[in-house]
């Protein structure tokens, strides 16, 4: 039901993203997150201190994170208003009544990457209760795509998804002052590898 909703309201939102672009919503479609892979994957000073020394030898992986942006970019499904932190602690449900909050990572982008963090959930972890979530998300999008390319996407969109959340980890730490850093750093790292076991 939660999901339903939510994909209703990106589908809405695909509508208008012109709009929300020009209220200065950060823009982070297929070809701009394809072009933060290098500096990403470059940021040899912030990894090294995170990542050992094997996982970042795996970071051969530039090439290949681009040209799944411009596969994904293939299709027909359209870039929308994205959460960037959507997990079941931001979804509350007051008079039965679903509230998404702390928009703080709100951005235009692909809306398959919103959607990462709720299948890693306890509840969601089992097999088949994600290919019924999946299927329920991806019948909000049936006007653009056959259900077929719209799980096509979603296998493809599933490494970019962690892309996303490194990214914009990445640009969190990098605009905090050096002592505000250690409280976030963590999270790079994480999606990093989440990252690297996706593409593997």
């Amino acid at each position: 039901e939660m999901l339903l909703l939510y994909g209703a309201l990106q589908r809405a939102a695909a509508l208008r993203v012109d709009e929300l672009r020009a209220m200065g919503c950060l823009d982070r479609g297929l070809e701009r997150l394809a072009a933060q892979v290098d500096p990403l994957l470059g940021d040899t000073a912030t990894l090294a201190s995170q990542l050992a020394v094997a996982e970042i030898e795996r970071r051969a992986y530039g090439s290949r994170l681009k040209t799944i942006c411009a596969e994904l970019g293939s299709y027909a499904v359209p870039f929308t208003l994205v959460h960037g932190d959507l997990h079941l602690g931001n979804v509350a449900r007051p008079a039965g009544r679903y509230l998404f909050f702390d928009w703080t990572d709100g951005c235009v982008a692909h809306p398959f990457f919103d959607t990462i963090s709720i299948f890693q959930t306890k509840q969601a972890r089992d097999p088949g209760v994600q290919a019924r979530l999946r299927d329920s998300y991806l019948g909000v999008w049936a006007g653009y795509e056959p259900i077929e390319r719209l799980r096509e996407a979603w296998t493809l969109a599933k490494p970019l998804c962690a892309l996303h959340q490194a990214v914009s980890y990445q640009h969190i730490v990098t605009n905090l002052e050096d002592s505000a850093q250690p409280a976030v750093a963590s999270g790079l790292p994480y999606w990093v590898r989440q990252l690297l076991q996706a593409l593997e």
